[in-house]
């Protein structure tokens, strides 16, 4: 009876306590809700920020990769239009060693071939290799003129000298414009590599990158989650083996330790157990003077 009586009184007075100096707004110390928010945002901060680096740096792998891919296919171009000079070389020499013209038209699509590879050609290569490509346009075309206009009717005439003399300017402008088809190949080969290079740094800072963002937001949730169980799951505890106590009738002293709520808390639970102590104490002493009292009219009877 004596508890069933109590627990409605021990409601009224946490109602009707004053508030202590811990529960004002302006009261020192963070607040458990502020120290959850501050946790969970700083490990969001964490994570939106290497998303956002890392995204960033796979966006640049991309990129570089997609400058190897179109280096790759100039430098392919740049074979090809080394190989369609060549053809076109050796298309005149056929012509001049079986003394027919059944070459001539074969001869014709190889020049138009360095064109239209140069064409294709000299929007990838490197601004520092384009004088590359209009002097192999300029060689192809030169050849193409020297072999229709003086060593074709020179083998039709029979003038060996004018064919040997003709075919030497020509052997130099097709040995000079295969060396710089191979040349603007090596530059791209060599952009390529760079490029290469590039892609594998990014990627390797990328990694680091995660591993390090990774681990400072494992070090972030331990060290938050060391600071709430340390501020405010184990002063919870102890709050509630506090209340323990007080519903089996003990009195002691809940601690005022941890986040702001948490000594709220202890501070009411505080001032409830002082409290009841005084009201024991006043309810002690009312029936000490009640028995002394009863002893007293029974003497005088």
């Amino acid at each position: 009876m004596a508890g069933t009586q109590r627990t409605p009184a021990l409601w009224a007075m946490i109602g009707s306590m004053p508030p202590d100096e811990s529960t004002q707004p302006g009261a020192q110390g963070p607040s458990a809700r502020r120290r959850v928010s501050f946790a969970m945002g700083s490990i969001a901060a964490v994570a939106i920020l290497l998303s956002a680096v890392l995204l960033a740096l796979v966006s640049r792998v991309a990129e570089t990769v997609g400058e190897m891919r179109r280096d790759e296919l100039a430098m392919h171009e740049g074979l090809m239009l080394g190989v369609a000079v060549r053809e076109q070389y050796i298309h005149e020499a056929h012509t001049l060693i079986e003394r027919t013209d059944t070459h001539l038209a074969h001869h014709h699509s190889w020049v138009e071939e360095v064109r239209r590879s140069a064409d294709l050609l000299e929007a990838r290569v490197p601004a520092s290799e384009r004088w590359r490509v209009a002097r192999i346009v300029d060689a192809s075309a030169t050849m193409d003129r020297a072999f229709r206009s003086d060593m074709f009717p020179a083998m039709e005439r029979g003038d060996l000298e004018g064919v040997r003399a003709e075919h030497r300017h020509i052997d130099e402008l097709v040995t000079r414009a295969a060396n710089d088809a191979d040349a603007v190949a090596a530059a791209l080969e060599l952009r390529m590599h760079d490029a290469h290079v590039r892609a594998e740094g990014t990627a390797r800072m990328a990694v680091a990158i995660a591993a390090f963002g990774g681990l400072l937001a494992i070090f972030l949730a331990g060290y938050h989650g060391w600071r709430v169980r340390a501020r405010v799951l184990q002063p919870l505890a102890a709050l509630a083996d506090s209340t323990q106590l007080i519903a089996r009738g003990d009195m002691p002293s809940p601690m005022l330790d941890g986040d702001r709520e948490v000594r709220a808390v202890g501070a009411a639970l505080r001032q409830l157990a002082s409290d009841l102590r005084e009201r024991e104490a006043r309810l002690l002493a009312s029936e000490r003077m009640a028995v002394v009292g009863q002893l007293a009219a029974g003497v005088a009877h």
